[in-house]
């Protein structure tokens, strides 16, 4: 009878996570949790959510692709690696996919986008819109160097108050994998 029982939670938490499939693609964490709150035992979880994984029904990295090709023109590849995090992505696997764009297509966006906000910087003295828009860019999680050198184009040649070794100091942080200093 215990058989028959877990038979069915196993059914029941199968036929939710298709119905949630059916309406867009998860991720592996993504149906976990929906299982968990509604109360699904860890066993069951494992068995459903495994099952699901072995067919291709859920596949990780197809979701992961499918956000970052969706983003890629609106946020930098930092940005993107932290959005998949936050969906339960693994770290390796967001940061892989994130980081896949070819280094042109990432300058190419941060350059329209750049350029889209430029207007609001008029009447603006020039440290003031160096700022703002190496800040916005920052913020949408595109690379120091893609910034520094985005905003010389976008607003000319020398940029005010980055000298060569800030500029040198942000690219070693982006090589090591870590934020750009403040």
């Amino acid at each position: 009878m215990a058989e028959a029982a877990e038979e069915r939670a196993v059914d029941a938490a199968r036929e939710h996570c298709l119905a949630l499939l059916a309406t867009r693609s998860r991720t592996r964490s993504g149906l976990t949790e929906a299982l968990r709150r509604r109360g699904v035992d860890p066993a069951v979880i494992d068995t459903v959510v495994g099952r699901l994984v072995a067919v291709g029904l859920v596949d990780d990295r197809a979701v992961a692709q499918a956000y970052a090709d969706r983003h890629a023109g609106r946020k930098g590849p930092r940005a993107i690696a932290d959005a998949l995090q936050r969906q339960g992505i693994d770290r390796a696997l967001a940061r892989e996919v994130a980081y896949a764009a070819a280094p042109d297509d990432v300058r190419a966006a941060a350059l329209a986008l750049a350029r889209q906000r430029l207007p609001a910087q008029r009447g603006h003295d020039r440290a003031v819109a160096e700022r703002r828009l190496a800040a916005l860019l920052t913020r949408r999680g595109y690379p120091p160097p893609v910034v520094l050198s985005v905003v010389r184009e976008v607003l000319g040649d020398a940029l005010i108050g980055v000298d060569e070794a800030d500029q040198q100091t942000w690219a070693e942080a982006l090589e090591d994998g870590d934020p750009p200093p403040p």
